[in-house]
């Protein structure tokens, strides 16, 4: 359901921050998301270690169930996090100056797995006119570092097969939008409304499953 959810939430975001772009987005497979009209492909992936990812799956079924959920609460004990509070933390390690050994690491990785997987032959991809990559994650990219994360992604997003927009939703509510035609980088704030979106991701991710 991991999967499903993820995609489902990134369909949700982006309807949302984009109306006029993305007004009817399908969830397929290779790539993840579709636009019928446009022919604008778009693959969901996530930078986080495995253990954050199972603890935000098991966090957003526990606060969507209308039940209790003691086995995933003491399962999510386990990783740390308590199920009762306010808001979903986990501890990422520190930032620094060096942006390659910092937690933004993670991004740069899941960027590179996915443009290789792109260009890869036995991947099969459906030919689009357009490729995005959408990556959810809980990290975030202070803005002294932004242009050094674009050329940092300009160097990975370099198949024959490109990525032409890289959206990074953040931990501090952000979606950045990485434009990699002409190496810019948009801000959309999404404060108050990330947990409405992952809410009605993880309703629709039910009622399809």
């Amino acid at each position: 359901m991991q999967k499903r959810f993820n995609e489902y939430f990134a369909k949700v975001v982006l309807e949302s921050c984009f109306p006029e772009k993305y007004d009817a987005l399908i969830v397929s497979d290779k790539p993840d998301i579709r636009h019928p009209i446009s022919s604008i492909g778009i693959e969901v992936t996530y930078s986080m270690p495995k253990k954050e990812a199972e603890a935000v799956n098991l966090w957003h079924r526990i606060k969507n169930s209308s039940t209790d959920r003691p086995r995933d609460a003491e399962r999510l004990k386990k990783l740390g996090i308590d199920s009762q509070a306010e808001e979903f933390v986990w501890d990422q390690g520190s930032y620094s100056a060096d942006i390659i050994n910092s937690p933004i690491k993670e991004f740069f990785d899941a960027v590179k797995q996915k443009v290789e997987r792109l260009n890869s032959e036995k991947a099969n991809y459906a030919e689009m006119e357009q490729y995005e990559l959408f990556v959810n994650s809980t990290i975030f990219i202070p803005e002294r570092q932004m242009s050094e994360a674009v050329e940092i992604l300009k160097a990975i997003n370099n198949g024959r097969k490109i990525y032409s927009n890289i959206y990074l939703l953040t931990n501090d509510q952000k979606l950045l939008v990485f434009n990699m035609e002409n190496a810019s980088v948009q801000i959309k704030y999404l404060y108050n409304r990330l947990n409405i979106m992952a809410d009605k991701a993880y309703q629709i991710c039910k009622e399809v499953d």
